[in-house]
């Protein structure tokens, strides 16, 4: 409104010439003007300019600023406090055998590293090696204050091929692959193969890759573990489950019939005939093996439960009574016994050979039992265990593998030799030795006789000199096939194998079997299998 008021007079003035006639009412005008601007000034709040005219609700605007807000400072941390002490493991889930690093954040430096429940060893830079067996690992860390933290790590069953494994049968292989699901490929003549049909695979072009169909063990369900007998598979499911398809003849699969499964359409998968091992009330499995006609598991509990063939006592049951032919056999019946390994013992790992089983135990100790021919026991006769009462428990040997010796993996052959590696990282096999199976130079069974398992020098895996030195190469692994062995060095990680060699299963570009005494071919002259430039196993 005020400059409206400044518009109009100064329009008014300059309307007008400055004549004599026209003098006094400018001069009246020009003094109205000025009043009026005046009072309009006089009227005006400070600091604020009036609305528009014509502008209605148009409040004015403060030019004055509100005060910003008080701002508390953040303190500055202590530097005297270290932070919170945490320890960590690269991986949470762990194959048996494998390594993780052990990382640690905060606290005080130099740190301390101790395994504190469920085995294996940690090195002074916190690399972590698991146990030859299943459970759960606590490895603590220290810092110089005396601060401890935990890392927990749960030590699985080795998984094979690409994220899982290859278990070989007579004449057929199963694998479980990266998405955790199955596949076999070989012999199917009683449905082996879990694809609804006796059709061999693999034996023929376009049979393989993608064609191949996975085995189908039921909606949502996947394998973590996989083993296969002579004719027969298991696998151990995500749920910790375990279910069996292929031959049935004695009860093998679990079943609690002799109906063979995988050989026709529709039979596995959802089929409700086609169930898991029933295993007692509430009980589940967390590892299993195969021999030829029968399987065993460990359960959640560390007991050992054994079904399918068993006329020389490979059950543990102390008698030969097959068990899963008949309805009614396995769950809570009592005659579905776990095996007795002795007072308060558990198992930590198990193995089957051909008719015989052994099981790895909580003291790091091996009992086995079964098929006693060649010493495949270990106990140093020839006599059967577990086909008659009074055999298994305290009555069972143990294997003796020299003072002071202890197990911490054990591999069986597909039928009467078995392998250790110790906890000195040597390695000593026993039972058949025809083709050089057990590396000892010879073609004399051990283990059938008292002492000799403790006596016999362990599998020459080659020397190497360090500063002077010698020192004998070690194994980190072992697995064992039907007459032949290998082993996975520990400093060089190179594989070596010996025994028998027919078809080439030593890798070694020849058919000439190893460790049979022909000339001194263990040790170094022992050539290790070729896996391409700069290409190591990895477990």
């Amino acid at each position: 409104m005020r400059s409206n008021w400044y518009v109009f007079c100064w329009n008014t003035l300059s309307r007008f010439p400055f004549q004599e006639d026209f003098e006094m009412f400018k001069k009246m005008l020009l003094f109205y003007c000025a009043v009026m601007v005046l009072w309009m000034l006089s009227c005006a709040p400070s600091g604020e300019e009036p609305a528009e005219e014509g502008v209605q609700g148009v409040s004015p605007v403060s030019s004055v600023k509100p005060a910003p807000p008080e701002v508390t400072p953040t303190p500055a941390p202590d530097s005297s406090q270290p932070p919170q002490l945490l320890a960590n493991s690269t991986v949470t889930t762990l194959a048996i055998g494998a390594e993780a690093q052990i990382t640690v954040s905060g606290g005080t430096p130099p740190y301390t590293y101790t395994v504190t429940s469920g085995g294996g060893s940690v090195g002074s830079s916190g690399l972590y090696t698991a146990p030859w067996f299943v459970g759960s690992v606590a490895v603590r860390v220290t810092d110089a204050a005396g601060v401890v933290s935990e890392a927990p790590i749960n030590v699985v069953q080795r998984e094979r091929i690409v994220n899982g494994g290859a278990e070989g049968g007579e004449g057929f292989t199963c694998a479980i692959l990266d998405d955790s699901s199955v596949k076999c490929w070989g012999v199917n003549n009683y449905g082996q193969l879990g694809l609804g049909d006796t059709q061999h695979r693999g034996d023929q072009t376009g049979e393989m890759g993608d064609v191949l169909l996975r085995v189908n063990l039921g909606t949502g369900r996947t394998a973590k573990a996989i083993t296969a007998g002579f004719e027969h598979a298991c696998a151990l499911l995500d749920d910790n489950s375990v279910k069996c398809w292929g031959r049935n003849y004695f009860g093998q699969l679990g079943l609690g019939d002799t109906q063979d499964r995988g050989d026709q359409a529709d039979e596995l998968g959802d089929n409700p005939s086609w169930k898991a091992v029933d295993f007692g009330t509430g009980r589940t499995a967390k590892a299993i093996t195969a021999g030829s006609n029968h399987a065993c598991a460990i359960l959640d509990d560390s007991s050992v439960k054994c079904w399918g063939r068993n006329d020389y006592g490979q059950l543990g049951r102390g008698d030969t009574e097959q068990i899963g032919d008949q309805a009614g056999e396995l769950g809570d019946n009592p005659g579905f016994k776990a095996v007795n390994l002795g007072p308060t013992l558990k198992a930590k790992a198990i193995t089957a050979g051909k008719y015989y089983t052994c099981a790895l135990l909580d003291n790091d100790d091996i009992k086995c039992w079964g098929d006693n021919r060649y010493g495949a026991l270990g106990i140093g006769d020839t006599n059967h265990r577990g086909d008659n009462a009074g055999e298994m428990g305290d009555a069972l040997p143990r294997v003796d593998f020299g003072i002071g010796l202890k197990a911490k993996a054990i591999s069986a052959g597909k039928y009467h030799h078995t392998c250790a590696l110790l906890d000195d990282n040597s390695v000593k096999c026993w039972g058949y030795n025809g083709y050089g199976d057990l590396g000892l130079g010879t073609t004399a069974s051990i283990g059938d006789a008292q002492g000799e398992i403790a006596q016999q020098a362990p599998v020459d895996l080659g020397r190497e000199f360090v500063s002077g030195v010698v020192r004998m190469y070690g194994a980190k692994a072992i697995a064992v096939g039907g007459d032949h062995s290998c082993a996975l060095l520990d400093t060089t990680g190179a594989l070596k194998c010996w025994g028998r060699n027919n078809n080439g299963e030593l890798g070694i570009g020849n058919t000439q079997r190893r460790g049979a005494g022909d000339s001194y071919d263990m040790g170094n002259n022992l050539p290790k299998v070729e896996l391409g430039t700069d290409r190591a196993v990895h477990r």
